[in-house]
């Protein structure tokens, strides 16, 4: 009644038949029955984790980035209050008549100049928190690709998921298997299921 048919998950060459992968041969659970060549799968592992350290330098430099941007953004403020604060000054000796008219343009042009600055540092500013979404998605991306990538390597081993006895098995060192295609077939005789077949008469 316990049976399986072992598939391959991935698509590859066999490199190796075991001196166990017989037919007849008793198998234990995770036991290797044939193992795929994993060139391919190992360099993708690598570009992976590459890939995942690079996304994770990126987000250092960002945090870096961030709080450098932070600073100017708190810095031209202070620099506009500044300004704005030395118009005010200005303009009241204006309205008292102790400055010039072109005192008053030259502290307007500077308040002006100032709060530009202040306007473009707290818009870069602003933008981190949407970068930096970007980049953790980023990571988490290259996460799951180096999951996968492992998962795909650890699949170039293909082994028993029961205990049992090889019934058949359908490949051999040097053949190409492709994603689905049966291995072997294990089969667990600990349970059978033995139909008899009864005379009518005997059916009481």
């Amino acid at each position: 009644l316990q049976h399986a048919d072992v598939p391959a998950q991935i698509s590859s060459t066999v490199v190796l038949v075991p001196p166990t992968t017989r037919v007849g041969q008793s198998v234990r659970k995770g036991q290797l029955l044939v193992e795929l060549d994993n060139v391919d799968y190992m360099q993708e592992v690598i570009r992976a984790e590459l890939s995942l350290a690079s996304a994770k330098s990126e987000q250092a430099i960002l945090d870096v980035e961030r709080e450098a941007a932070e600073e100017r953004a708190a810095l031209a403020m202070q620099d506009q209050t500044l300004s704005e604060a030395e118009l005010k000054r200005v303009t009241d000796a204006f309205n008292r008549g102790v400055a010039k008219q072109r005192e008053v343009d030259h502290a307007q042009q500077k308040t002006i100049a100032t709060s530009s600055v202040a306007v473009n540092a707290r818009e870069a500013a602003n933008r981190f928190p949407s970068r930096e979404e970007q980049s953790s998605s980023a990571i988490s991306t290259k996460m799951a690709e180096l999951t996968l990538a492992q998962e795909n390597l650890r699949r170039c081993k293909v082994l028993s998921p029961i205990d049992g006895v090889l019934q058949e098995i359908d490949v051999r060192v040097g053949e190409h298997v492709i994603n689905g295609k049966r291995i072997a077939r294990v089969v667990n005789s600990g349970i059978m299921e033995i139909p008899l077949r009864l005379p009518s008469y005997a059916r009481s």
